[in-house]
């Protein structure tokens, strides 16, 4: 069938552009192993190999021999050329940079379906079989065997891969255009466009418009030839940039190393990311020990640490700046900087280079500095008594967490917890103002069998008795004026659950037997309801009265006092719980400095010996609005007590406050924090918060005190009382 194995021009070409392109792709292949994150690379490596193989093949298939050999070579020629198809679809992807993925997602399940049909079809994707070969004669005499057989209707699916990959190849071509590659846009528009033509001229062919033979093999070679010279164009181009950008660097190298000024580099987050060798001089600090540590937080005084931060954080980077840095030693030099802002390719802040001269002689600031070393030295030798840590780690030893201390007095009331949490048994919780019954009452909730239920508070001395009675059993619509809705009280939302009923001895007498009713029968009507209510709920109580002697005056059931005292704990005033206010502290410390974002580290003994001397007549509550301020007042590491709060005047309040009732004591406490505050009530600086109370409690507490503000005529007259 053959026209023998002369070296004619359609075994020649071939051969000699199969192996052009089999040297062109293993040079890539080389190209890609010497870069191995160059997928563009691969993917031409690919290509070029694949049409190399498919067009080595080419004489075979046109010479062959018997029929079986020319399916066979067929077969293998066009297997080539759809891997041909396949691997340059992604080279387009890689070499255009596209993003949108789902056109050469298309393209390759288009072309690896042909390959498919093309391996396991007898006929290929041209033919649904090929019955034989005829032979043609070309222009120049050469004859050569075509195949000859009918038409499969598959081919369609190579036919659309081959429009998708064009339109993608135009995708491409205008990708590189916006991004302003202008030559790598026209090298691919070329090459593309030869395929194209030679695409169409073997439509033409397969029409008999025009006459063989098929110039597919010269538009492959050509496509690879001209996308070979781009790639390696720009890999010497890379290669001469590199080259100057290394000469450039030793350049610059050279030129920090031997410079006597200081130069440091921050990336976007303000992490040391360069330091050239007179900054270690200057610092004492070693290369490895400042590459990756935060400027901020490592290098910089406390006192500028928040500011410098926020600075470089808005990118309002002055250009001349001075401030003092921390060496080695920890001592602090004043230096002069001179900064740059740095932008990556897409013009984003990549962060800043500074240069600076130190300039600590000049500003005379050696006095200065020494007083800060001595100071950090007695810091160090306070931290071997003043460890928060230990303190708090005794403080957790007693098994409830939320409770701080360990002495006697609290054991019992600990203990007492521990009997009563496990029952149904209402718990009547007696003590001064601010001792923690609240506190007490969490404990006993959190440990009961009702834990997984809410827990709802009720403050009896803050509500008037038509709204108390609405807060604790509900109202119905039109209960009363404004009323305009249904309301659950705290015992029907608290079903299955604890209601902790605050300052009980404060229940107005007309609220008493409802209240009784529930702890007898579990039952109540809502505010304007006839309709009964059952609820499931454990009682706890606390007051700062005395109910017995309320009792014997009228003020209170006796019936309803007896059913609150069916298990009593009395919750001991601070002045009692001997060595537990060093532990109190301690916590209170660490708690207000993560609110506050205060580093206090330590606690002076000074400090803790003098509030550990104090009565504390405002109890928990008092010590904790003392911590509070002193926690904000503090600078530095170290606690300091606030100002009003000296230790002469601690012991002149409780001698003056000696055979005061409780009333009088709570009246005058309240009046003196007012004075602090200026009066002012409300806000995270008023009267309240430092009382620990809410801005209508205190004022409700006011007026029942008799406490107005004084005129600046009767201020004096205030005080004294």
């Amino acid at each position: 069938m053959g026209g023998g194995n002369a070296l004619t021009p359609m075994v020649v070409v071939p051969l000699v552009g199969g192996a052009m392109c089999l040297t062109i792709g293993l040079l890539h292949l080389g190209l890609r192993l010497s870069q191995p994150r160059s997928h563009t690379q691969l993917a031409f490596s690919l290509t070029a190999l694949m049409i190399s193989a498919a067009t080595m093949l080419q004489p075979w298939v046109h010479k062959a021999g018997t029929l079986e050999d020319f399916r066979l070579a067929l077969r293998w020629m066009l297997c080539g050329e759809a891997l041909f198809w396949l691997a340059s679809v992604w080279f387009i992807v890689f070499f255009a940079d596209l993003s949108n993925r789902w056109l050469p997602l298309l393209v390759t399940g288009c072309f690896a379906l042909g390959l498919l049909f093309q391996v396991f079809s007898d006929g290929g994707i041209l033919f649904r079989e090929i019955t034989g070969t005829k032979t043609v004669e070309l222009p120049w005499g050469e004859t050569i065997s075509l195949p000859v057989g009918p038409a499969s209707g598959w081919r369609a699916v190579t036919d659309g891969g081959m429009l998708g990959f064009f339109a993608l190849g135009g995708l491409g071509v205008r990708h590189l255009m916006s991004q302003h590659h202008r030559k790598r846009a026209a090298m691919l528009g070329v090459s593309l466009g030869i395929l194209a033509l030679c695409a169409i001229q073997g439509t033409l062919v397969d029409f008999g418009i025009l006459d063989l033979p098929y110039l597919f093999t010269y538009g492959y070679i050509g496509f690879v030839l001209i996308m070979s010279w781009e790639l390696i164009s720009d890999v010497l181009l890379v290669s001469v940039l590199s080259r100057q950008v290394t000469a450039q660097e030793k350049r610059w190298k050279t030129l920090c190393n031997k410079v006597r000024l200081a130069i440091v580099g921050l990336d976007p987050r303000g992490v040391v990311n360069y330091v050239n060798p007179y900054f270690s001089e200057l610092t004492g600090f070693k290369r490895e020990q400042v590459l990756g540590r935060s400027w901020f937080q490592d290098f910089l005084p406390e006192s500028y640490r928040v500011k410098t931060k926020r600075v470089f954080k808005s990118r309002e980077i002055s250009d001349h700046v001075q401030n003092p840095i921390l060496t080695s030693s920890g001592e602090e030099r004043t230096v002069a900087w001179s900064n740059v802002s740095l932008e990556d390719a897409d013009q984003k802040f990549a962060g800043t280079l500074s240069i600076c001269a130190d300039i600590s002689d000049r500003l005379e600031a050696e006095t200065k500095l020494k007083g800060s070393i001595r100071e950090l030295e007695e810091l160090k030798d306070q931290l071997k008594e003043e460890n928060l840590s230990l303190l708090e780690e005794v403080s957790r030893g007693t098994g409830f967490p939320e409770i701080i201390g360990e002495s006697p007095a609290l054991k019992y009331v600990l203990q007492r917890i521990q009997e009563v949490a496990p029952t149904e048994a209402t718990a009547l919780l007696e003590g001064e103002t601010g001792v923690g019954k609240e506190l007490v009452a969490q404990a006993i909730h959190a440990r009961s069998p009702r834990r997984n239920r809410p827990m709802l508070k009720v403050d009896c001395a803050t509500l008037p008795p038509t709204l108390l009675d609405s807060e604790l059993f509900g109202h119905v619509k039109g209960a009363y004026t404004g009323a305009d809705r249904d309301r659950k009280g705290r015992f029907e939302l608290a079903d299955g659950g604890t209601v902790f009923l605050d300052e009980v001895g404060e229940l107005p007498l007309e609220t008493q037997p409802k209240l009784l009713r529930i702890l007898q029968e579990g039952k109540f009507e809502r505010l304007g309801s006839e309709v009964t209510t059952e609820v499931d709920v454990r009682i706890i109580v606390a007051t700062n009265r005395d109910l017995k002697k309320e009792v014997a005056e009228g003020r209170f059931r006796g019936d309803l006092y007896f059913r609150f005292s069916v298990f009593p704990i009395s919750v001991p005033p601070l002045r009692t719980r001997h060595g537990d206010v060093p532990l109190l502290i301690t916590h209170y410390v660490k708690e207000f400095a993560r609110k506050y974002g205060k580093a206090v580290e330590t606690i002076p003994k000074g400090f803790l010996d003098q509030l550990n001397s104090y009565d504390w007549p405002g109890n928990i509550r008092e010590l904790q609005n003392v911590i509070e301020r002193a926690v904000i007042t503090s600078k530095g590491d170290s606690l300091r007590l606030p100002q009003p709060f000296q230790h002469t005047e601690l012991h002149a309040d409780v001698q003056s406050w000696e055979g005061l009732t409780l009333a009088e004591v709570e009246s005058r406490h309240i009046i003196e924090t007012l004075d602090n505050c200026s009066w002012v009530i409300s806000g995270p600086k008023g009267a309240a918060a430092l009382l620990g109370l809410h801005p209508n409690t205190l004022r409700s507490r006011m007026q029942k005190l008799g406490i107005k503000k004084p005129r600046d005529s009767d201020r004096n007259s205030h005080d004294n009382s």
